[in-house]
């Protein structure tokens, strides 16, 4: 009797096919197919230079250890929602984020532009913006609507019942700036667009700006904001987790 004797056959099954069939198995018990073990993704930090500054004070230099108190994962992940650590808002307007993304080599798509340049686009400074990333994939694809999502993510249904809201338009060029096209495939993405209120383009139709990966570069792209149009299941969907205020 075998020493496996207590696995049904369900379980060998898999096994197979897990290894590519009969073939699979062969090639296996040969030594030319080699397994290796996953290793657990590490997700990059970054300084928070705010409070490196702040530890700092008038002292010219800092220690390692200083630096190290100040490393910050660059986001979080809690049941599939993904929570990037954003930097503070600047007031970089949409004309000097346009200027900043071609000094860097990223591509901006004409309605993007067009969202940038326009004067709905309304720029913060010293802001820390905590943003919930909803991925595509937390819908099926009959019901990955814009309006369904927006209804989703405003009744908390993907947060623990935490009500999200409409980021600023200013969010989704942070998020392109932020992130690398790596890191964004990292997280399983192709896309990530800010659900912000909808900013028209100069003939008049209505968009939203998003991160895009693509095999030519790094894009800011724009999206036409259908309420009924159906988004593809590689992206996510940046909104806005409300601030909570400390009580005495």
């Amino acid at each position: 009797m075998s020493k496996y004797g207590q696995r049904n056959l369900d379980w060998f099954e898999a096994l197979v096919n897990k290894l590519g069939g009969e073939d699979g198995v062969e090639r296996f018990l040969r030594d030319e197919l080699v397994l290796v073990e996953r290793q657990a993704q590490t997700v990059p930090r970054q300084v928070n230079l705010a409070k490196l500054v702040a530890m700092a004070g008038s002292g010219d230099t800092v220690s390692t250890e200083d630096i190290e108190k100040c490393l910050e994962l660059k986001w979080t992940i809690e049941d599939g929602v993904i929570y990037p650590t954003l930097p503070p808002t600047t007031g970089r307007t949409g004309e000097e984020w346009f200027a900043h993304f071609k000094q860097k080599g990223d591509r901006v798509d004409g309605y993007a532009k067009s969202v940038l340049f326009s004067k709905k686009f309304l720029p913060t400074t010293g802001v820390v913006n905590k943003i919930a990333v909803l991925p595509a994939k937390l819908w099926k694809d009959s019901d990955r609507l814009t309006k369904r999502i927006r209804k989703d993510a405003c009744a908390g249904i993907f947060t623990k019942g935490q009500k999200l809201s409409d980021p600023n338009a200013e969010v989704s060029c942070l998020i392109r700036d932020y992130l690398t096209d790596e890191e964004i495939e990292a997280l399983g993405l192709w896309y990530i667009v800010g659900m912000h209120e909808p900013i028209k383009d100069a003939d008049g139709h209505p968009h939203l700006i998003g991160a895009h990966r693509h095999d030519d570069g790094r894009w800011l792209h724009a999206y036409y904001d259908d309420p009924d149009g159906q988004w593809s299941g590689h992206g996510g969907f940046a909104f806005s987790v409300p601030q909570v205020s400390s009580q005495n």
